[in-house]
């Protein structure tokens, strides 16, 4: 979203075509995965975060075109919530829309009535999954770090790229489980670390801060 930047108008148009190639390169992969499955895909109806303004969505659309789809629609995640619910759920009425993605977390407060769908207001934030994945990934660095007394790795970024399906599984595992142990090997060697749930959490306590002032 270019709202609120102060912006010349080629850095904008700039702006827009760095937007299309990241969008083109996300959307085709699913345009693939969904064909193998489907066969041609020709239409499709897209959702985008609430925050994302008209710039933002049509250049959402232009790239979901140069992947291959000849008719896109493009509607805001908490409409796509709302449609939802009140076909699968008969629900109608004033709901709260609490959308937490891999990069931003999306509040909305929608008006449901039948497949009326109407955004009463939304509140956000840049933050998500992949931000709760790298604190998790600093706990395990700091406990190898004990352990061996180095980081895990003198590349920390590459390194945490390795062990992102790993990341994922002891999220889901801390989500149940007041610690997760692992043997994680890097630099120094093989090395034996716990993960506390608690200690995950406490991690996390600026991002439930953030949630709870958008939520007020």
């Amino acid at each position: 979203s270019t709202t609120g930047l102060n912006l010349s108008d080629a850095q904008k148009t700039q702006l827009v075509k760095d937007f299309n190639k990241f969008k083109v390169a996300s959307i085709t992969p699913v345009i693939v995965d969904a064909e193998t499955k489907i066969g041609k895909v020709t239409y499709a109806t897209i959702t985008t975060p609430a925050f994302y303004n008209d710039i933002a969505r049509e250049a959402t659309k232009k790239a979901a075109l140069k992947a291959g789809i000849e008719n896109v629609s493009i509607i805001s995640e908490p409409v796509a919530a709302g449609l939802y619910y009140s076909r699968t759920k008969k629900i109608n009425g004033k709901v709260l829309v609490y959308d937490l993605g891999g990069g931003t977390l999306d509040c909305s407060i929608i008006d449901i009535d039948g497949d009326k769908v109407e955004v009463q207001g939304s509140r956000g934030d840049s933050f998500g999954g992949t931000d709760f994945d790298s604190k998790l990934f600093d706990l395990i660095n700091l406990e190898y770090k004990k352990n061996k007394g180095t980081d895990v790795s003198s590349n920390l970024a590459n390194f945490k790229k390795t062990l992102q399906l790993r990341i994922e599984g002891y999220k889901k595992t801390l989500d149940f489980e007041s610690s997760v142990k692992a043997v994680v090997t890097g630099d120094s060697g093989p090395a034996n670390i716990i993960i506390n749930t608690s200690d995950f959490k406490e991690s996390l306590e600026e991002y439930i801060v953030k949630s709870e002032m958008i939520l007020e």
